[in-house]
């Protein structure tokens, strides 16, 4: 992921994160997750990575458990 900065995601900033999310792994070229058709293996844990990286602690769990970034 380099040096990109991920905006946390919290209670009530949603609409601003999602955003935020959906620029940056457009920039990253992993936005291809979201869209039909599936995403390599090396997209999809850089997209999940993001996930993690962007939410509190408390959402790592049902995040991870996910079977890809999509779904999650």
């Amino acid at each position: 992921m380099g040096s990109t900065t991920w905006l946390t995601l919290t209670r009530t900033n949603y609409g601003d994160w999602a955003v935020h999310m959906k620029w940056k792994l457009r920039a990253q070229k992993w936005w291809v997750v979201v869209e039909p058709g599936g995403a390599s293996e090396d997209v999809e844990v850089g997209a999940m990575e993001a996930l993690l990286a962007s939410t509190p602690p408390e959402f790592h769990q049902p995040i991870g458990a996910k079977g890809n970034a999509k779904d999650a």
